[in-house]
């Protein structure tokens, strides 16, 4: 995580001086814009799996909700400061103090003190990427929630980017009317945090995905050219359920997952919403200059609720039960891929995180 940070202070120290010399190119911003993606691919699995070994396993939960609670404040913050520098002095400036932030949350990890695990001395990226797609696709639970966050995420995309600007420039205001719904999930995200930190529910992932359902309702409002106010009160539900699915989502893959696997796991589950967002952006385009945003728009909401449809149906969804509710001084770990309310589980460590009470039996589930 240090490294990820340094990296990104790094393309964004160049990127200032190249702003502030007057030297940039298409080709720099491009070699720029791909290592700041390095830096954050390299952060975010990195710091999902992190959080498990400073919280323990009972009040994990309301971890990530304070987490993306602090998250999505710094972000409101950041991007009406960062409006107010490129105003007052200029995007050079601008990258500048962007630049700095990574320093300073490179300093502030570095003192954190997190358990260091011992990594075997063949590893390689390539094979533990494989390694993880392997476990992956052994827990059935976790690759079908994935997939389904993965495609709520790509239709998504291609509304705000592509559809929701043409829907609202076609009769609904416009620019001024497209600012007001695209803020409204940034309000939602918040009181979503609020009610993730205080919920407790025992099946978490059909929790995650039930509030995932709230994505197709913006879709079919812009479709329909509903109201300025009814879109933003939609997508202000977006935000509300995208925030308190993401907590409930992390807070499972992690009590579920051993500790020495969560980043590989954490890497393929942002691998398949990185890959399928590209893709909804490709086709979403043309598709709509052939047929129409309407009619596509209409599509994702169907692809959404096709996706948590199938997601449902699968048990191993709708029986994976919530740790939270075991009593703290009794960390135990449920074997992946268990279809039922009273799965093998053995007592951890008083110290350690839950992990699986026999190996093999966890690679051989759901075969």
């Amino acid at each position: 995580m240090v490294v990820a940070d340094l990296l990104g202070a790094t393309t964004h120290a160049v990127l200032a001086v190249a702003v502030l010399s007057g030297t940039t190119s298409i080709p720099v911003l491009a070699v720029l814009a791909a290592a700041t993606s390095v830096s954050t691919s390299l952060f975010g699995p990195a710091s999902r799996a992190a959080v498990p070994e400073l919280i323990s396993t009972v009040h994990l939960q309301s971890a990530y909700a304070v987490l993306r609670t602090s998250t999505a404040v710094a972000m409101l913050i950041g991007l009406s400061c960062s409006s107010a520098v490129v105003v007052l002095v200029g995007p050079g400036v601008a990258f500048a103090v962007d630049a700095l932030s990574y320093v300073v949350s490179a300093l502030c990890i570095a003192a954190a003190r997190v358990p260091s695990h011992r990594v075997r001395g063949d590893s390689r990226p390539w094979a533990d990427l494989r390694e993880g797609a392997r476990l992956v696709a052994q827990r059935r639970w976790v690759w079908r929630t994935s997939l389904h966050i993965g495609t709520c995420f790509a239709t998504f995309g291609a509304v705000t980017t592509i559809l929701g600007p043409v829907a609202v420039s076609d009769g609904l205001g416009g620019v001024w009317a497209w600012s007001v719904i695209i803020a409204a999930p940034s309000v939602g995200a918040l009181l979503g945090c609020t009610v993730g930190y205080r919920i407790r529910p025992v099946k978490p992932l059909v929790w995650a995905i039930g509030c995932a359902a709230v994505y197709p309702i913006p879709m079919v409002s812009l479709a329909l050219g509903a109201p300025v106010p009814v879109s933003a009160s939609a997508m202000f539900l977006v935000g509300l359920g995208t925030s308190l699915s993401l907590i409930l989502w992390d807070t499972a893959l992690n009590q579920h997952i051993p500790a020495e696997l969560r980043g590989r796991v954490a890497s393929i589950d942002d691998l398949t919403h990185l890959t399928l967002t590209p893709v909804a952006l490709q086709v979403a385009g043309p598709l709509a200059t052939a047929y129409g945003h309407r009619p596509v728009l209409l599509g994702c909401a169907l692809i959404i609720a096709t996706s948590a449809a199938l997601a449902l149906l699968s048990p191993h969804v709708r029986n994976l039960s919530s740790l939270a509710a075991t009593p703290p001084s009794t960390d135990t770990m449920l074997c992946p891929d268990t279809a039922s309310d009273h799965p093998h589980a053995v007592s951890a460590p008083h110290q350690g995180n839950p992990r699986p009470a026999n190996d093999v039996e966890a690679e051989n589930v759901g075969k």
